[in-house]
């Protein structure tokens, strides 16, 4: 009977360590799978940073861009606007010889 025991205690641990030995390779698969997941979910997070960081900088170049086309513009205006300017002071200019070589004009037939 002590035999029969000695078995039935061996089969027993036996049966034991298998359950065990199954248990921890389950959690090391386990383990492994979430690092993997942890592993994945990083590098997803740092293409979406990657994504975000280019965005922004296309949306700093592009407000950048926008600046310079205004200045640029409000800059022509200012050259158009003085053209207008030196225009109209050259024309005030040929009207006062106009008037004074007219009045000088008629100061000689009189």
């Amino acid at each position: 009977m002590l035999e029969n025991d000695k078995k039935s205690y061996e089969s027993t641990l036996e049966e034991e360590k298998k359950y065990i030995q199954a248990k921890v390779l389950r959690e090391q698969a386990e383990q492994e799978e979430k690092q993997a997941l942890a592993r994945l979910q990083k590098k997803r997070n740092q293409g979406d940073i990657f994504e975000q960081v280019k965005e922004k900088e296309k949306s700093k170049k592009r407000t950048e861009q926008e600046k310079m086309y205004e200045k640029r513009a409000s800059m022509l205006a200012e050259i158009d606007y003085q053209k207008k300017i030196d225009l109209e002071k050259e024309k005030a200019k040929k009207e006062v010889q106009t008037l004074k070589s007219t009045k000088g004009m008629a100061n000689y037939a009189n």
